[in-house]
C-alpha cells in the first residue's frame, strides 16, 4: 500500500478569506483565522485536489495533515467531504502542540506513522511550507511544492 501526505492551507486549499479577515485589524488575529465557522469560506485549489484524486485511483492512501488546530477538525473533515477531496486520514494538531513550529510537530506525526507504515511506502508529500518540504526530503520522501504550477 502507498501513501501521499497533503497539507492543507495553500495547498489543497487556499484561505484567502478567512487571512483576509483575521487581517481586518491590520495584524493578523489568529482566533479569526482559526475560527472553524469560516472553514466554509476556503477554496479547493483544483490542481492538487486533482493530483489527490489521480492518486487516490492509483490506491494510493491519502494523509490529510494540517497545523490546524483540533478544534477544527470536524469542520475539515467537513469541508474535505463537501469538495470530494479523498482522505483517509486526516491528522491536526492537538491541544498540548498548536503552538509548536509546523516542522516539528509534522515530523513528530511522520515518525508515529512509522511506527505504522514502512518509509518506501510514502510516495510523496504536498506541502507549500519550505521546511515541511526539507523536513520529509530529509527522510527520502519526494515533496511537490504546490505553489509551482
Amino acid at each position: 500500500m502507498n501513501y501521499a501526505i497533503f497539507d492543507m492551507d495553500d495547498t489543497l486549499c487556499t484561505l484567502e478569506h478567512r487571512r483576509d479577515k483575521a487581517m481586518e485589524s491590520g495584524k493578523m488575529n489568529f482566533k479569526t483565522l482559526f475560527n472553524p465557522k469560516l472553514v466554509e469560506y476556503d477554496v479547493p485549489e483544483d490542481h492538487v485536489v486533482d493530483l489527490a484524486q489521480t492518486l487516490k485511483m492509483f490506491n494510493t492512501k491519502i494523509i490529510v495533515m494540517t497545523a490546524r488546530p483540533y478544534y477544527m477538525e470536524e469542520a475539515t473533515r467537513e469541508w474535505l467531504k463537501l469538495h470530494n477531496i479523498p482522505f483517509n486520514k486526516l491528522i491536526t494538531k492537538e491541544k498540548n502542540k498548536v503552538f509548536q513550529k509546523s516542522s516539528l510537530w509534522k515530523e513528530s506525526k511522520l515518525q508515529e506513522l512509522l511506527i505504522e507504515i514502512r518509509i518506501e511506502q510514502i510516495v510523496l508529500s504536498i506541502d507549500d511550507n519550505k521546511d515541511n518540504q526539507a523536513m520529509f526530503e530529509s527522510y527520502g520522501i519526494p515533496t511537490f511544492d504546490p505553489m509551482l504550477q
